[in-house]
């Protein structure tokens, strides 16, 4: 959808982290908390593709959570045939289970994150995916950056992954471990296909065998 980000859904993939958490909305330390109101706008305007998002959450005095505004900001322009590249934008107001200390003059503790990210396909079995993002929130300390570059080739005989990804101490509203990985993978697909139609006349004869 508009507001994935990194080549994965909204809802996120494996390692990648998730830079909006649209179900956590209207929850502060797991409690619902009333919302006051909102709006969601997304279209699309010759080859770029906008989304819009600001939800107001009210004050819940039982479990000290403040009035929080929710907002996102998602831009992205197609480029070639089947590729894109775009610009995210969150904010939160406030962050649940701040550390103490760390708010500021409003007494909460409030969040940014942006980033830029780019899908690209080529022919019918070649595609790269990259983002980078940062992020800042009150308290936290650490590195606060996150990238990743993928390359996916699926040839009819040979398959090339790479992937190198990094994780910050934190990165949204949540902190994290601090990873970094880098994967590889070369695929012969002819020696796979020889090896199935191996497997496959063994468990036909045993089959025979058993009969």
């Amino acid at each position: 959808g508009l507001f994935g980000f990194g080549g994965v859904g909204a809802t996120g993939g494996g390692d990648i982290p998730i830079l909006l958490h649209s179900r956590r909305i209207g929850f502060d330390q797991g409690r619902a908390v009333p919302i006051e109101g909102g709006a969601r706008v997304t279209g699309r305007v010759g080859q770029y593709s906008l989304g819009l998002l600001s939800i107001e959450s009210d004050e819940e005095p039982a479990i000290g959570a403040p009035r929080t505004n929710f907002s996102v900001l998602r831009v992205k322009r197609d480029v070639l045939r089947r590729s894109a590249v775009g610009v995210i934008f969150t904010g939160r107001s406030h962050v649940p289970g701040a550390a103490p200390g760390s708010a500021g003059e409003g007494g909460s503790v409030s969040n940014q994150t942006y980033g830029v990210d780019g899908t690209f396909a080529f022919f019918d079995n070649l595609a790269i995916n990259s983002y980078w993002a940062r992020t800042h929130t009150g308290g936290v300390t650490g590195d606060d950056a996150s990238y990743r570059a993928q390359l996916d080739y699926a040839g009819d005989r040979y398959g090339l992954q790479l992937d190198h990804l990094a994780l910050p101490l934190a990165l949204g509203e949540h902190t994290l471990r601090d990873h970094r990985a880098a994967r590889g993978q070369l695929q012969h697909l002819a020696l796979v296909v020889r090896q199935l139609r191996r497997r496959h006349r063994s468990e036909l004869l045993l089959m025979g065998i058993v009969v």
